[in-house]
């Protein structure tokens, strides 16, 4: 059924005028938001209403998340449409911002893990690196069956990025990172079971700690990188300052401290642009809806 979603989206995507399509995928957003995500919408809510405490009131939370949903079916939208831009097209919907930083920390020949979170349109800021010749191989999860895994993994190879699964993602990640190319990481969700606990917007929820001992092991720099939505319907592509995983004075790896930055960036992210974080699960555990 889904593979049939996509592919049919994706067609419509190619046909269709840009307004239009974008018209039509507001309104699936707004029925899914009413009818298809009845239990999603409380826990969106309640996530928002955390990370917003003290910034947005009660009202103003609640009309927030029809809106995330929008920006959620946009960004399925182009990423659907990814396969029908040229290279010139593609780089019509992207500014970037410190793209510097990752050109010199290139230079340094052991690679950089491009770590980003669930926010924005994280897909089109891996075809945009790649669209500027910079090596990109995506961490994804398998999706719920093959064909739509092989689906969203041919998506992501016609704009060059190639995918790599979890599973996999050690093995394939030090051959990456030592090749001295960029590994693009969703580092706020931790799919394993692996993770750790981090503080983040002051609760405890768990991170996954694989790329900060990727980046311990491989040497490699650890550049935070969000890819956000502007009014206009391009994206804007920021890269924040890099940094490598420091060592303790008896030599081991800061894992913690490289996780804790992380942290501080990606909810400085999620406060600013509160309706492009796709976060659907229950991020903080403890808080109560």
């Amino acid at each position: 059924m889904w593979i049939l979603f996509y592919k049919t989206t994706s067609f419509l995507a190619k046909i269709l005028p840009r307004k239009v399509a974008l018209f039509i995928t507001d309104r699936l957003a707004e029925g899914a938001y009413f009818v298809s995500f009845k239990r999603a919408r409380p826990i969106a809510l309640k996530n928002l209403r955390f990370a917003l405490r003290g910034l947005r009131d009660e009202g103003d939370v609640k009309f927030l998340i029809l809106h995330q949903f929008r920006q959620f079916a946009w960004f399925i939208y182009d990423f659907l449409l990814l396969p029908y831009l040229d290279g010139q097209k593609l780089r019509g919907m992207y500014e970037l911002i410190g793209f510097s930083r990752v050109v010199e920390a290139l230079k340094d020949g052991r690679g950089i893990i491009i770590l980003t979170g669930h926010l924005g349109n994280w897909e089109l800021g891996a075809s945009a690196l790649a669209n500027e010749n910079i090596p990109v191989t995506a961490v994804s999860m398998p999706h719920a069956t093959e064909t739509v895994t092989r689906f969203f993994y041919g998506t992501r190879l016609s704009k060059g990025v190639n995918s790599v699964s979890v599973q996999k993602a050690v093995r394939i990640g030090l051959k990456v990172l030592r090749a001295n190319e960029c590994l693009a990481i969703l580092g706020d969700r931790d799919f394993t079971g692996t993770g750790v606990p981090v503080d983040f917007l002051g609760g405890r929820t768990v991170f996954p700690i694989g790329p900060m001992r990727l980046a311990a092991k491989t040497g490699a720099t650890i550049c935070p990188a969000f890819s956000v939505r502007t009014r206009d319907g391009r994206y804007r592509i920021y890269f924040e300052d890099p940094y490598k995983v420091r060592e303790h004075g008896d030599g081991t790896p800061d894992l913690d401290g490289a996780l804790k930055k992380w942290s501080l960036v990606l909810g400085k992210y999620v406060r600013l642009y509160p309706t492009q974080w796709f976060r659907f699960d229950n991020v903080w555990q403890s808080t109560r809806g």
